[in-house]
Order: structure tokens, then C-alpha cells, then sequence
């Protein structure tokens, strides 16, 4: 604002308010301070000159009431209204620290919640693992008891009524050393049950079964001839 120095120093005088009240040899030491710095040419002004931004005038001769209202009026047309900031709060470093702070502690709560989750599934599915791995094991053995009892039978009849008959038709095998060992053996136990009823699969499940063993264990003695003969 432009204006003589009796004016300002006048309107700066009749300022009412009693934390900013300023002494009349401050303002005279101010006015000349300010005309000395401006005497140059080089202002603040410069910067919005270079800025593009072009100053209002206003000039504060015509208004000599004490409260300035034409001036005033003249100012809030150019820039808005009067606003009050009174109620705002600047974050002050200590507080901008004890924030980060904050949110620091914040993020590490959040990431050992998310760890001690992870370390839970981890250990829930371990342990299902584990309780799976004992249920497959329990199913084996008892799947290998009731083959063992189905089998109780079949190895009774073995022991008692084919094994015998079979292991001296081996032994006499192994005397006489035939070109064909596999027939001879047939002879031999053919002499030795000349009905052949009892074997017969057509006969009976039990006899069908086992016959299917003795033609099994014929078929690895004719394998295991052949390769000693080779």
C-alpha cells in the first residue's frame, strides 16, 4: 500500500489491540527502513513481477476514518474474505516424530500378529500330518492282521497236506537230476494222487485255490531251472 508516512504512522497508532500495540518512534524507525530498502528500485515486488503476477495499488490517502473500512473493503475484493486460522494446529517435530513413532508400532504389532498366525496354521497342519500319517499306519497293520488271518487256512493246508508230499517230491528231484525236472515232478505227485480229485479246480474253491499255488510254484521252478541250466 502506498500512502504518505503521517498517515501511516496515524493508522498504526490507532491500532486497538492492546498485545499488538506499537510505539510511535518503533513505526518511524520501521517507515524509514522500509523507504531506505526501497529506494534501490529492488522490492519483494520484484519476485512477483518475475513471477508474472502484477501488484493491486491501493492507495491509503483517500480513507482517513480510523478503522481503514474503504481500504479494507478495497483488500477483501482482491483477496476473499477474512479468515480466521486461529484453530489450527501445526504439527510440531516432537509430535511429527511420536506419530511415526506410532505408526512404527502400529506395523510392527500388525506384522508378529500375521507371523504368530502363520506359525499357528503351520503347526495345526503339522499336526494334521501327523495324525493322518498315524491313521494310514494303523490301516496298514490292521489290513496286514486280517490278511494274516485270511491266510491262517490256506498255510495250515500248506504245511499240512502239500508241503510233505512236495518237499519229498523235491528231495527225489534233486537224487535223480531228470533233463526235465518239472515233469518229473508232476509224475511224482501224480503217483502220489492218482484221482487227482482232490486238486481238481473243478472240484471245490478250496482245491481251486489251490492248484492255482501249486501251478504258481511250478512256474518259478521251471525259472529257476533254466537259469541254473544257462
Amino acid at each position: 500500500m502506498d500512502g504518505q508516512d503521517k498517515i501511516l504512522l496515524e493508522t498504526a497508532l490507532q491500532h486497538d489491540q492492546e498485545e499488538e500495540r506499537f510505539e510511535e518512534d518503533d513505526i518511524i524507525k520501521a517507515i524509514s527502513l522500509y523507504r531506505k530498502l526501497t529506494e534501490s528500485g529492488e522490492s519483494v515486488l520484484d519476485y512477483f513481477y518475475e513471477m508474472g503476477i502484477l501488484p493491486v495499488q491501493i492507495n491509503t490517502e483517500h480513507d482517513g476514518s480510523p478503522t481503514i473500512n474503504e481500504i479494507m473493503e478495497e483488500v477483501i475484493y482482491h483477496i476473499g474474505p477474512l479468515r480466521n486460522y486461529e484453530n489450527l494446529k501445526i504439527e510440531t517435530l516432537e509430535e511429527k516424530q511420536l506419530r511415526e513413532d506410532a505408526e512404527k508400532e502400529h506395523l510392527l504389532k500388525l506384522k508378529q500378529k500375521q507371523d504368530d498366525e502363520q506359525h499357528s496354521l503351520k503347526l495345526l497342519r503339522q499336526e494334521k500330518m501327523e495324525q493322518w500319517a498315524m491313521m494310514v499306519d494303523l490301516l496298514k497293520e490292521e489290513e496286514e492282521k486280517m490278511l494274516a488271518v485270511k491266510s491262517i487256512p490256506i498255510r495250515n493246508y500248506l504245511i499240512t497236506e502239500i508241503f510233505p508230499t512236495l518237499t519229498d517230491g523235491l528231495i527225489e528231484v534233486a537224487r535223480v537230476q531228470p533233463e526235465d525236472p518239472i515233469d518229473y515232478l508232476a509224475e511224482y505227485l501224480f503217483k502220489k494222487n492218482p484221482s487227482g480229485r482232490m486238486l481238481a479246480p473243478e472240484y471245490t474253491d478250496e482245491g481251486r485255490e489251490k492248484s492255482l499255488f501249486i501251478n504258481k510254484f511250478a512256474r518259478i521252478l521251471n525259472m529257476s531251472s533254466k537259469t541254473h541250466l544257462v
